[in-house]
């Protein structure tokens, strides 16, 4: 069986290149099938000695060893090098908060638009980011613990939500930064909150408790408390239309629930 490199592609990052090669019948000449190997170079740096590199990698991978593709994978690798060694003119993000959160982050999320976006954390508040400039437009203080979850009421999003360990979530003006009610209820950390999607009258939020409340958002009171769970409710979505509550829960299940009749 002979083989035939038919191609050589280069992988810049992290350094590599694949070997494509065609098989032959040695007695009817006839192809068979294409072989595809990868290798890595992962040693490879700007000072790297390119024939040395070759060399070892003789010692290991079989395919290096043909000596008519010797050249072409000497000026692979050397490509690769050269391109190690161009400075960097480019950054592959448009801003970077460095001095925001004085703690991990938990959740992040978008706005409508994509010009705001909301980040919370272990330090116990939620901010509100310009996607624009990179600065904070408010930052939401109130919890006393871990801020877990976050969200924008879609798609006016002139409200935010916040769940947290400290029992508790949050409905915010997401122009002034404003708490506009607390709910109570929960016996244990909420790592889940949304508003419905109809018309944001309602929240719900998922705890550790093993239950998942909805509230009204005007009033803060509490409309039904779901706790057909065996363990932790990790997740809680309305549907569209805001009539029925899918959760999902670390006893293996998700329940879909009916609003209207609360079954």
């Amino acid at each position: 069986m002979n083989m035939l490199l038919k191609k050589l592609f280069l992988r810049y990052y992290p350094p590599g290149i694949a070997l494509c090669f065609e098989d032959f019948d040695d007695e009817m000449g006839n192809q068979h099938r294409q072989r595809i190997y990868h290798i890595d170079l992962l040693e490879l740096n700007v000072r790297t000695n390119i024939d040395e590199l070759i060399n070892k990698k003789i010692a290991t991978e079989p395919q290096f060893r043909k000596s008519e593709i010797y050249p072409s994978i000497r000026n692979a690798i050397m490509k690769l090098q050269n391109k190690l060694k161009e400075p960097i003119k480019k950054k592959y993000y448009l801003h970077r908060s460095i001095d925001s959160h004085i703690l991990p982050l938990t959740n992040v999320c978008f706005d409508r638009t994509g010009k705001y976006c909301l980040t919370g954390s272990y330090d116990r508040t939620c901010r509100i980011i310009n996607t624009l400039t990179g600065g904070d437009k408010e930052i939401l203080r109130g919890h006393d613990n871990v801020v877990f979850s976050v969200g924008f009421n879609f798609p006016n999003c002139d409200k935010i939500i916040t769940g947290s360990f400290d029992k508790t979530s949050k409905v915010w003006s997401s122009s002034t930064g404003k708490c506009l009610n607390t709910f109570y209820g929960h016996k244990a950390e909420i790592v889940a909150a949304e508003f419905n999607h109809l018309d944001s009258s309602n929240i719900v939020s998922a705890s550790m408790d093993g239950t998942a409340r909805v509230f009204d958002v005007e009033t803060a009171q509490e409309i039904h408390c779901f706790d057909g769970h065996r363990a932790e409710v990790i997740s809680a979505r309305f549907n569209r239309h805001g009539d029925m509550l899918l959760t999902g829960s670390f006893d293996h299940s998700g329940i879909l629930w009916d609003l209207r009749s609360k079954e």
